[in-house]
């Protein structure tokens, strides 16, 4: 089975808010095995490379989501690429790769697994190659993916996912 807690425009801190005992009985009922944390996207500020703020909250709701999930795997994805449009062309957001790698941050200091969502796109700019693309993989807002272009990342998420399990096996194959 698969749970999504939709949070829409909710930068993951407000997860710290959801009392312990309710996140317990959730674990309690479904035996939660793997979680993937998505998040970022609404914390971005065009003016801003500092998420030193984000990545002390963030790295309390992990805390609390480990404590509450004591079995499950968590795994944080970071921000995909957002475009805006500076002196008429689009370009990606400058504050992008500073949340990225304080996302890299967060999950290496709570040591949980870290996949790269904004590489995975394609990196720099890669937003505007999805958005004119044919299909579009991306609106033209340059922010949101459409479901061609989340199915696309999902499949490079699960290829991962699949080639880390098969080294695993490989390793412990003994």
């Amino acid at each position: 089975f698969v749970d999504n807690f939709s949070m829409r425009g909710n930068s993951g801190v407000a997860l710290d808010n959801i009392p312990d005992r309710i996140l317990k009985q959730f674990n309690q009922f479904r035996d939660y095995k793997l979680i993937f944390l998505q998040y970022g996207l609404n914390v971005i500020r065009e003016d801003s490379s500092r998420y030193g703020w984000y990545a002390k909250k963030m790295i309390k709701v992990i805390g609390k989501i480990k404590k509450d999930f004591p079995k499950a795997s968590i795994v944080l994805l970071s921000v995909s690429d957002r475009s805006t449009n500076t002196g008429g062309s689009y370009r990606t957001a400058s504050s992008i790769p500073a949340l990225r790698n304080t996302q890299r941050y967060i999950a290496k200091e709570t040591g949980i697994v870290f996949w790269d969502l904004y590489e995975a796109m394609g990196g720099e700019d890669s937003m505007v190659k999805f958005v004119g693309s044919r299909p579009a993989l991306a609106a033209k807002d340059y922010t949101h993916l459409t479901f061609k272009g989340g199915k696309k990342l999902a499949g490079s998420l699960v290829k991962s996912l699949l080639f880390e399990l098969e080294e695993y096996e490989k390793k412990n194959a003994l």
